[in-house]
This record gives structure tokens, C-alpha cells and sequence, in this order.
């Protein structure tokens, strides 16, 4: 039922009421749009199953990288997280949020032999 109602960026679109869930008022619409992101990110970090002290590595710092490295660091034990980042300010979150390491996408490969 939503394969032709328009995507995320447009203006406007239409969806079939079981797309869409109730916010409670006390939420803005700001911290409600993170929610499904955040969702996406603990998942990942859960049924990934990371073995303690592993070495894991999130390609991307973007806002579901970013959610990434943090649900990593609240439900997985791995030893070092490396991150890759383009842009000053995601390394400096990536960082914040739990990343050892931070570098740049091209730098991936060197850093993850670093870190092993």
C-alpha cells in the first residue's frame, strides 16, 4: 500500500494509517523523527551479537552512524569502535558518542590494521 505515495523529502505525501504511529504531545517533532533512526541503530547494535573486546567499524557518521556508535557502546561490549567521518563536525560527535577511533573514509583500511 505504499509503494506510490511519495518519498521523505517531498512537501507533502500520503500514507496508509498502519505507516503511521501516535507521538505523545510531550515529544517535539524533533526528538520524534529519531525515533525510527534510533530504533534502526539498536537493532543493529543487538542482533549483531559483537563478541567482547571486538573490533567494530561504522562506515559513516551521518545521523545513523552516529546513532550507531552509541547504541554500540550502550549494548555491546567491543574493545574499539573505529568510525569513518568526512567532516570535521562528525568526527568530532563520532568521538563523543564513543568512536576510539576517527578517520577518514580512505583511511579506513590503515586504521583497522592499526587497531588490530
Amino acid at each position: 500500500p505504499c509503494h506510490d505515495t511519495g518519498g521523505g523529502w517531498a512537501t507533502a505525501f500520503s500514507a496508509h494509517p498502519s505507516q503511521l504511529h501516535p507521538v505523545d504531545d510531550s515529544f517535539s517533532d524533533e526528538s520524534a523523527v529519531m525515533v525510527e533512526p534510533t530504533a534502526c541503530a539498536v537493532h543493529a547494535a543487538l542482533v549483531a551479537d559483537v563478541p567482547d573486546g571486538a573490533i567494530v567499524t561504522v562506515l559513516g557518521a551521518g545521523t545513523l552512524g552516529l546513532l550507531t556508535i552509541a547504541a554500540l557502546r550502550t549494548f555491546a561490549k567491543p574493545r574499539t569502535v573505529v568510525a569513518t567521518a568526512r567532516y570535521p563536525s562528525q568526527r568530532r560527535l563520532a568521538a563523543e558518542l564513543g568512536a576510539d577511533l576517527v578517520v577518514e573514509p580512505d583511511g579506513i583500511r590503515r586504521a583497522v590494521r592499526r587497531a588490530t
